[in-house]
């Protein structure tokens, strides 16, 4: 596989590296991953670690720990009513649902295996001002700890149907060029 995002140099002269799951998958992005490698001195592979299911998948960057432990980001599939629930705006999440990030921390299981031993995700810090009767109701500004499920949206007025087709077509046009998703 190609490589995702990032590359360590372990202390123990291992390489340490993300790297692209092949195949189809229902997360696409800039930074996808979907695998945590590492190699030794000599090139052998003695982990591959793949975390690219149909609920999660690693993307960008990872962080060795001095424990040995790995930490990820991953994103997480969220269905469109999950979201509409939180109090995520309805013209900003399409059928294929919403991706929250988490970060895990990672035991290693020699070769192909890891224990999950700490997670946190965004999905348990979210805060809305938008609509009263949803989740995570309040203002945005009193809650600093707390993450804004629109923030990437914050005042944007809703997408006509135009629009939507010809951001698909865009979209569509740089997946079949190879700009973005997994490859």
């Amino acid at each position: 596989s190609g490589p995702g995002q990032s590359d360590y140099l372990l202390a123990n002269g291992h390489l340490l590296r993300t790297a692209r799951v092949e195949g189809e998958t229902r997360f696409r992005g800039g930074g996808i991953g979907g695998r945590v490698q590492e190699f030794d001195w000599d090139g052998k592979l003695v982990w591959d670690y793949k975390i690219s299911d149909e609920h999660h998948h690693q993307h960008h960057d990872i962080e060795p720990l001095p424990n040995g432990n790995v930490l990820m980001i991953v994103w997480e599939s969220k269905t469109k009513e999950e979201a509409l629930a939180r109090g995520r705006d309805e013209a900003h999440v399409s059928d294929e649902g919403f991706w929250p990030d988490a970060i895990l921390e990672v035991q290693p299981v020699l070769p192909d295996s890891g224990k999950v031993v700490w997670e946190w995700h965004v999905w348990d810090h979210l805060v809305q001002d938008r609509d009263a009767k949803k989740a995570n109701y309040g203002k945005v500004a009193e809650h600093p700890e707390l993450l804004d499920i629109n923030a990437d949206y914050p005042s944007a007025a809703p997408l006509t149907e135009e629009e939507k087709r010809l951001r698909e077509e865009r979209e569509r046009k740089m997946r079949a060029s190879g700009y973005v998703g997994g490859g």
